[in-house]
């Protein structure tokens, strides 16, 4: 009953950084969302989740030393697969265009589970760059149902490849959330940081993306090459775990006091340094949309951006990724004081640190509209000319669903192209004073979330005749100015009273459907089923025989039963243990404590 609603699925430290608002916002929204981690960067992950004050609910630890691509996206889709089997949310969140993100798309679309995008819709124009993260991005942007793009330009993108405009939501993007957030929460200089003398100009540097190997010497030369020749600068270059940027960057190690090298820094850190540096220099995507909310500028060492917003902003400048160009660059930048008091009064292109929040309220939303979709059991009714009457249960919501089910029925005369549902609800008596509600709806709507099972069926000749019977019995209800959730009256009391007055449904309520042996002041009526007889005080005590719902006894409005003609055991909060019956249409019967 308390499965997680929401798997949010994440891989790597840049998920991290931009799924933990939408984590947080999901979780402040009242909705469950639990923490997948796939280990792509396992060692990253714990500090960057700690930032926020948030852990992984599972970590997979899929990731291998020196892993092929090929085979980390299969070992990541069957682990990503066999966890959502096991979990069963009813929604995925991805973010991005990591091999977890790809996985993660496709496992969800497997087990035929909606799947969202965050940061959907970034495009490079290039197949190439960056590789193989811009045509992963594309694929997951195709696989998922709900497209969360982080700026109108994104929006556009996913408009002339043909995607259904309905599914794209604007949003800004979350990781301007993360370092707002972060940055309130950082004021002091991080332990273990080198010490930086007063008026030094900082430079923030990262490189680590694959299409850099390589590239990474030239890249950590020119930067070398700048401290050398300006003795008011400083870089600090965490490095990647990576053992491929390590080995290149290993023979700057030590070469100059202010080209600092340091190990990873965790997420606040990072935040810390941008809020302190003169400029950035790096490969990375996240920094780009980053950087603008500090008035920072960034040199971007890629040969293209997905990123354009920043360019036309002017905080961003891709200037490839040859050291003397990146030297170069760094000058210019660093002596254009004009472009700094620019920026300082220029807004962020990328969000204003609301993205989660409009993201969480889309989610609960569709959630809500979900929770009452067709579960695909009732024939259609432009397609089924007969008479049909059907009786559905469901598991409650929230707490009460350990204990009972919610029923009501539906009907459709002959010709008619829509169902009518006759039901009791307690949230129509607060409203209206009257707790029976007649309405069109699907018959078999999900009841918040939970699908429906088929209790009883009648098709065809002479169920006319029945509809029009339970149309009377339903407004002649005895109970429709009271509710109460136990003993009764309730939705199963209502279903009881129909059923006796029309006892051709032939409807054994199982004993879940607390509130069916409620009668009011009277002590004996007939069995719901119409085939037998039961005897009750208030709903509290009674005992029952009929030769469909074999044998019950009542105590504290919990049923306990045999019985002994479908040989079963009929149990509160479990139902019926052993052989099904049928339902009238030959379909069995049974409502289980699980409500997926």
């Amino acid at each position: 009953m308390d499965s997680p609603e929401i798997v949010v699925l994440l891989g790597t430290r840049p998920e991290v950084i931009k799924l933990a608002p939408v984590v947080l916002a999901l979780r402040e929204a009242g909705l469950r969302c639990f923490v997948l981690a796939s280990g792509q960067h396992r060692e990253l992950l714990a500090g960057a989740l700690s930032s926020f004050g948030l852990s992984a609910d599972r970590d997979l630890a899929l990731m291998r030393n020196d892993q092929p691509l090929n085979e980390l996206v299969a070992r990541l889709v069957e682990g990503l697969g066999r966890a959502l089997d096991e979990i069963k949310p009813r929604l995925v969140i991805v973010q991005g265009d990591t091999a977890t993100a790809l996985a993660g798309a496709l496992a969800a679309m497997h087990h035929k589970l909606p799947c969202a995008h965050v940061e959907a819709g970034l495009r490079s124009g290039r197949r190439d760059a960056p590789w193989p993260e811009e045509l992963y991005r594309q694929m997951v942007d195709r696989l998922c149902t709900r497209l969360y793009a982080p700026t109108e330009g994104a929006r556009q993108h996913l408009l002339r490849e043909g995607l259904d405009a309905s599914s794209i939501v604007v949003t800004g993007q979350t990781g301007v959330d993360a370092a707002l957030l972060a940055a309130r929460q950082t004021r002091v200089k991080p332990a273990g940081f080198p010490a930086l003398p007063p008026g030094a100009k900082l430079i923030y540097a990262t490189a680590h993306r694959r299409e850099s190997f390589g590239k990474l010497a030239g890249m950590v030369g020119a930067l070398a090459e700048i401290v050398e020749e300006r003795a008011d600068v400083e870089v600090i270059l965490p490095l990647h775990p990576n053992p491929e940027v390590r080995r290149q960057a290993a023979p700057f190690v030590g070469r100059h006091p202010r080209l600092h090298l340091i190990e990873p820094v965790d997420y606040a850190d990072s935040v810390w340094l941008l809020t302190r540096a003169a400029l950035c220099v790096t490969d990375s995507g996240g920094i780009q949309e980053e950087a603008p909310s500090f008035g920072l500028p960034v040199l971007v060492m890629r040969e293209v951006t997905e990123r354009p917003e920043g360019i036309a902003a002017g905080f961003l400048r891709v200037i490839g990724t040859d050291g003397g160009t990146i030297a170069r660059e760094i000058r210019r930048t660093l002596d254009d004081t004009a472009l700094r008091r620019k920026l300082s009064r220029t807004a962020n292109p990328y969000g204003d640190g609301k993205a989660a929040l409009r993201i969480a309220a889309d989610i609960k939303r569709a959630l809500r509209t979900e929770r009452r979709a067709s579960a695909g059991l009732a024939p259609d009714p432009a397609s089924t000319p007969e008479p049909v009457v059907q009786v559905y249960g469901a598991r409650c919501s929230r707490w009460r669903g350990y204990f009972g089910i919610h029923t009501w029925i539906a009907v459709k005369p002959a010709g008619a192209r829509a169902y009518t549902i006759y039901e009791v609800i307690d949230s129509y008596f607060r409203r209206t004073g009257s707790a029976v509600a007649i309405r069109k709806r699907a018959p078999d709507a999900r009841w918040f979330g939970n699908t429906p099972e088929l209790l009883g069926e009648k098709r065809g000749d002479g169920v006319d005749a029945l509809i029009a019977r339970i149309e009377k019995a339903a407004r002649e209800y005895p109970y429709a100015h009271e509710y109460v959730v136990w003993p009764g009256p309730n939705s199963n009391t209502f279903t009881a009273h129909v059923a006796r007055a029309v006892p051709e449904l032939e409807v054994d309520l199982p004993p879940t459907a607390i509130g069916k042996d409620y009668l009011g002041g009277k002590l004996m009526a007939a069995a719901p089923s119409g085939s037998g007889f039961q005897l009750s005080l208030f709903g509290m005590l009674g005992v029952l025989a009929s030769g469909a719902e074999g044998f019950e006894v009542n105590v504290l409005g919990l049923s306990f039963g045999l019985d002994p003609f479908s040989p079963a055991l009929r149990l509160p909060l479990v139902g019926r243990l052993g052989a099904a019956r049928s339902n009238g249409s030959g379909a069995p019967v049974s409502i289980t404590a699980d409500p997926s």
